[in-house]
């Protein structure tokens, strides 16, 4: 039993290890500053005082839609999208996806003839 306990914390410890920069100590008063480009300074969610750099998730990667000091937000240009969002519910876990209005899908037009047309219609 103690050895699958242990076995299973190594595979976890090597899990965050592709995730992370171990090496690097970070400083979270200044979280996208003090860590290599692509990384933030994030504190680890079971020993507080451990702080370390973890990956910017980009574009299909999974992350939180609430502000938290184990997670770093998607990379610029990029929204975390919640996996369930009803009326009646929504996710804190997400995909991060390109920040764009949804209601209004991308057009071809040009900006002011989009205008234009947009309220042509009401």
């Amino acid at each position: 039993m103690a050895a699958k306990t242990v076995f299973n914390f190594v595979g976890i410890l090597l899990f965050v290890g592709i995730q992370a920069q171990d090496n690097i100590r970070c400083d979270m008063s200044d979280r996208y500053g003090t860590c290599d480009s692509g990384f933030c300074c994030v504190r680890d969610q079971f020993l507080a005082s451990y702080v370390y750099c973890k990956r910017i998730p980009t574009e299909t990667h999974h992350c939180i839609t609430v502000q938290s000091e184990s997670e770093c937000a998607c990379a610029s240009g990029l929204k975390c999208k919640p996996n369930i969002n009803v009326p009646t519910y929504t996710s804190v876990y997400g995909t991060c996806k390109a920040d764009v209005d949804e209601n209004f899908p991308p057009s071809t037009l040009p900006t002011s003839t989009q205008h234009k047309h947009t309220h042509a219609q009401h």
